[in-house]
């Protein structure tokens, strides 16, 4: 009878540094950095997957700067695999009303969705991670948003320009209130002025009516009494 061999098989494995070797780098992201970016729509289209449902496809790429070709894509899952409605209805309306298509009509759809790819319109799409995936969210159309700077540019002016209007009629109001006082001011002089005068106008007054009663009084005191006149005698008659 024939004995078991106990040696358990050697198993050949490649060291680590074989493998390292081996192993050619992987391509650099093709993945927008995070963040706010202006791209352009390339496509979005409707794709139906017995075995998962419907759903809708968007891709965006950056058409110029660094990131000059880095593309994206994002999946709105419209119905699942009995035909039931997903979540992503709700966003892909919402995303279309971004794009300028409010109240669109289900029937009307393929044909949005079709004017969209041709058009291909210049977008903001904020890109952000979450763990291994990275998802894209569109924020509207890049004229839209320029728009709106232009407009809040146009309304800083605007206040910068009222701003300087209040500070001249400020400056105006400050000149008006300090001639005002000055005038004051050179009024309760002049009145001063004219009280003193008027002041010194009277103690003058005073004064000379002083001299007349001094210059009346030594004449009183040095008039003296007139002695009544002497009768001369009559001489009488002789019979």
């Amino acid at each position: 009878m024939a004995k078991k061999s106990t040696k358990s098989e050697t198993i050949k494995r490649k060291s680590l540094a074989s493998l390292f070797d081996e192993t050619d780098a992987s391509e650099a992201s093709s993945l927008p950095s995070p963040g706010e970016h202006t791209m352009r729509l390339n496509s979005i289209t409707i794709k139906d997957d017995p075995k998962k449902g419907q759903a809708a496809f968007v891709e965006f790429e950056i058409i110029d700067g660094d990131e000059e070709g880095k593309k994206i894509r994002s999946m709105y899952k419209l119905t699942d695999a009995a035909g039931n409605k997903a979540p992503g209805l709700a966003y892909l309306k919402r995303d279309l009303a971004l794009l300028g298509y409010e109240d669109v009509a289900g029937k009307k759809l393929l044909v949005v969705l079709k004017e969209l790819t041709e058009d291909q319109p210049m977008c903001i799409v904020n890109v952000k991670e979450a763990g291994q995936y990275t998802n894209a969210f569109l924020v509207g159309l890049a004229d839209d948003a320029a728009e709106s700077e232009d407009e809040d540019e146009d309304e800083d002016e605007d206040e910068d320009e009222d701003d300087d209007s209040d500070s001249d009629d400020d400056e105006e109001e400050e000149e008006e209130e300090e001639e005002e006082e000055e005038d004051d001011d050179d009024e309760d002089s002049d009145d001063e002025d004219e009280e003193e005068d008027e002041d010194e106008d009277e103690d003058e007054d005073e004064d000379e009516d002083e001299d007349e009663d001094e210059d009346e009084e030594p004449v009183k005191k040095g008039k003296s009494k007139k002695a009544p006149a002497k009768k001369a005698p009559v001489k009488k008659k002789r019979k």
